[in-house]
């Protein structure tokens, strides 16, 4: 009898072992701009930004300078102007400036739209980098620790994805 209780406990420790090392989960963390960041696509993703904001930017000055040099000329010649063509002059300069108001306005949504638009193939190979890498290591959860950091973690016990992902993306 003693010998059969001692078999039936080894046989429910080797069953609760083995189920315990079945479901143990794996952990990992990255910061994911630091990821983007790294990758070479993000030179192209700058270099097109840059020349948006310098397309943007020449926008700009060209109607600055339309305004100055109407406004130069309207200051300059204010004197000498019928009221008919005084009016039409300051109506000219309050067209323009709110040109500029409304291109100033419209120029950060264009700058976030453009920006948004460069970034979106580079965070989807990113992402699909990190769900290959998890999926291969069998990573149960990966917390991404630039959007939303942890409360606490142990990084003894949690595994560091970047250098898995960026090894899969050749960095």
């Amino acid at each position: 009898m003693k010998r059969l209780f001692k078999f039936a406990l080894a046989v429910s420790a080797f069953f609760l072992l083995g189920n315990a090392s079945t479901y143990a989960q794996k952990f990992g963390y990255l910061d994911l701009n630091e990821l983007i960041e790294a990758m070479p696509e993000m030179n192209d993703v700058r270099t097109k930004f840059e020349a948006f904001q310098n397309d943007l930017n020449d926008q700009y000055e060209t109607m600055t300078v339309e305004f100055n040099n109407k406004w130069n000329d309207y200051s300059t010649n204010i004197e000498t102007m019928s009221e008919a063509i005084r009016q039409i002059r300051e109506e000219e300069l309050s067209n323009i400036r709110d040109r500029i108001t409304q291109f100033e306005q419209n120029a950060q949504g264009l700058m976030y739209q453009e920006r948004s638009n460069l970034m979106a193939p580079v965070i989807e190979k990113a992402q699909e980098a990190v769900q290959k890498v998890c999926k291969a290591n069998q990573f149960t959860a990966v917390f991404e620790l630039s959007a939303q950091p942890l409360a606490y973690y142990d990084e003894a016990t949690m595994v560091n994805v970047l250098p898995l992902v960026q090894q899969e993306l050749g960095i």
